[in-house]
This record gives structure tokens, sequence and C-alpha cells, in this order.
């Protein structure tokens, strides 16, 4: 939907470690499933830590771009996921009914030397997307 460097807002800069108004690649996407919209996706990159990204390489593998093409090894990446009620722009863009639930999720992903380099807040469809996780003491 939308591809372009913008200046980090406080938020994005403190999430990326990185001073206010630093340039970060704005990526706004919809997720499809079997052609049906699963989740509205907006994620910022640091432009000066990951650069040359352009819209064909976002439209593949950012992450094998990452580790094949700039030789950075990607570490972990951290995950949370709360519920909340679609806004109007959710409503319109996933297809849903007024008042439907929503699943707000950010992560934040870090190379392995724990500099942060991608943060990603999506809105996913409550009645089609399932969370598994494995727990191990």
């Amino acid at each position: 939907m939308h591809f372009e460097i913008i200046p980090a807002s406080m938020q994005v800069a403190v999430t990326l470690q990185v001073a206010e108004h630093t340039p970060v690649y704005e990526l706004k996407r919809i997720r499809l499933a079997d052609d049906i919209p699963m989740a509205l996706e907006t994620t910022y990159i640091p432009a000066n830590l990951i650069k040359g990204l352009t819209e064909e390489i976002i439209s593949q593998s950012i992450y094998s771009y990452i580790e094949d093409k700039l030789q950075l090894t990607i570490g972990e990446a951290t995950q949370v996921i709360e519920s909340a009620i679609a806004r109007p722009n959710e409503v319109e863009l996933l297809q849903l009914q007024k008042g439907s639930p929503i699943l707000l999720i950010e992560r934040r992903t870090y190379l392995d030397n724990g500099t942060p380099f991608e943060v990603v807040r999506s809105s996913y469809r409550a009645d089609r997307y399932k969370f598994v996780s494995q727990l191990k003491r």
C-alpha cells in the first residue's frame, strides 16, 4: 500500500533506539490469505542501518535481503499481542463488521548483536487468525 522514507517519530525512535527524526523506512501492507485480507501491517526500519531497500526487495523477503545481501545476522524478536475493537480504517481494509474484534500485535526484531532493526505494528482479523505457542520448562 505504501513505502517511503520518513523521519522517525519519538515513539518509533525510542523503540528502534535511534534519534528522533532519523530516517526510517515506513512500509504499510495488507496481508492476504486465499485473497482475503488477514492483517494490516506497518513496519519501521532504520534507513541508515538497513540500506538500499526498494519496492522490489520488500515485495520479496526483507529478511533474506538483510542476511544475504547486507550480511547481517537476524537474532531474536519480542512480540506483544492484545485484543481490541477494529477502528474504522481496519473495518474497511480488513472487510470486517463494525465492532469486530482484532488482535493488535507489536513485534520488535533485533540483529544478533542486540541492535533493533524493525518494529512491526499489525492489526489481525481475530476471526481468521490463531496463535500457537510452545512453552518449554
